[in-house]
């Protein structure tokens, strides 16, 4: 996936559903949990380091799933915008792949190998999600 396909997947629909997760999360956190750990002695970074980012990792691994499944999966933006894939097929998606494949150039056989593979890459990428919460304690 080229960088130039991620921005209209964020602009177009991810960044206000991010702002509003991030928000809800930060307003959520307890003000005395910043009292206990300084009356613990915890400086500002330890603060951040042992409390905040425990707390703030799911939801940032939310949002980057959403974000990373986002970008895949948008296709519309990019047919209507550029039917051509863009200049020298630079804002081409995998899911736009699939449809240009299926419809466009009727192999749908091709597109449905496509998608199969396509599901099993963003597999992989929830299996990687997983492994990292697990890492960093974020667990549910």
């Amino acid at each position: 996936i080229r960088l130039s396909a991620l921005m209209p997947s964020v602009l177009a629909g991810g960044g206000g559903l991010l702002v509003i997760l991030f928000s809800a999360v930060i307003m959520s956190i307890p003000a005395e949990l910043h009292e206990a750990a300084t009356i613990d002695g915890a400086t500002e970074r330890q603060y951040r380091r042992m409390v905040l980012r425990p707390l703030l990792m799911p939801t940032v691994m939310l949002a980057l799933m959403l974000t990373i499944i986002g970008t895949i999966q948008s296709w519309e933006t990019m047919f209507v915008l550029f039917k051509t894939g863009g200049p020298l097929g630079a804002v081409n998606t995998p899911v736009y792949d699939v449809f240009t494949t299926g419809f466009m150039y009727s192999r749908p056989h091709m597109a449905a190998a496509k998608g199969l593979v396509l599901l099993v890459v963003i597999a992989i990428v929830v299996w990687i999600q997983r492994r990292v919460e697990a890492w960093s304690g974020a667990e549910r």
